[in-house]
């Protein structure tokens, strides 16, 4: 279950995702490592759920310019567009649930192979 964060850890997550931000669009980086390492350790935060976080702020700036670009090809796609983001969504879910930690490795394995 993910705890609902206090007004120091949203101030802490904003401050930082400035000052990353920043630094990453200066170095041509996109900050996440140094970001996620700090939410883990400055918001006492498990890893798995810092690398969603950063994943979730990322997705938007990423993705709206190209989103404003298409936006007539994306109406004739909403259907599609809608059905994969929510299969992925619902597979993502229970494949992380349903797998311990060796099955997950041995069938990142078996794929990278």
């Amino acid at each position: 279950m993910v705890e609902a964060w206090d007004i120091g850890q949203v101030a802490i997550a904003g401050v930082l995702s400035l000052v990353i931000g920043y630094g990453g669009g200066m170095v041509g980086d996109s900050g996440s490592p140094l970001f996620i390492a700090l939410l883990v350790f400055m918001c006492d935060m498990k890893q798995s759920t810092a690398n969603g976080t950063v994943l979730a702020m990322m997705l938007g700036p990423m993705t709206f310019l190209g989103c404003v670009v298409m936006k007539d090809r994306i109406k004739v796609l909403i259907q599609p567009i809608a059905f994969g983001v929510a299969g992925y969504s619902i597979m993502t879910y229970f494949g992380v649930r349903l797998n311990t930690h060796g099955q997950r490795l041995r069938a990142f394995t078996t794929l990278l192979s």
